[in-house]
């Protein structure tokens, strides 16, 4: 038992490491709407030109022409942070289940993981609600550009 909570911690202690170093560039993650209200793409804004946006999902570039994108919001979802808060309770559960000998451990692994789950998940809902997602309308030329020249940061 003590072995792997030692894991645990070491585990946990590294996942704090990595998510502290900071990001080369002023990546800021969008997701792009059509005029249907329609989700077109999202990522982290890459590049933006005078007809188009230049997004980075995971290793792909994803290029969108400014004409089909009617608003974009920044940050991600509310239900995005509820899940990234969950997912290290629940791993912790399923770790104390699976490394348990059975019986009254396994029992007490699975609660703990559920109430660790319950703690992130909260923790997640609190800070979704001072993250403030902003909304830009950039339907027509003359509201790109302005956004264009806010976001000039962002690597023409």
């Amino acid at each position: 038992m003590k072995k792997l909570l030692l894991v645990i911690l070491i585990t946990t202690c590294g996942f704090t490491l990595n998510a502290q170093e900071l990001s080369k560039t002023a990546q800021i993650f969008v997701r792009l709407y059509n005029q249907q209200h329609v989700k077109i793409a999202k990522g982290k804004m890459l590049k933006i030109t005078d007809s188009t946006l230049t997004l980075k999902k995971g290793s792909k570039k994803i290029t969108i022409n400014s004409a089909e994108i009617d608003y974009i919001k920044t940050k991600r979802t509310i239900v995005h942070s509820i899940l990234v808060g969950a997912a290290p309770g629940t791993a912790i559960g399923i770790g104390l289940v699976a490394f348990s000998e059975g019986g009254y451990a396994s029992g007490i692994g699975a609660i703990t993981g559920l109430a660790l789950a319950g703690v992130g998940g909260a923790v997640g809902l609190v800070s979704s609600i001072f993250k403030k997602s902003l909304i830009y309308s950039v339907g027509d030329p003359v509201k790109w550009k302005v956004f264009k020249e806010s976001f000039s940061i962002v690597g023409n």
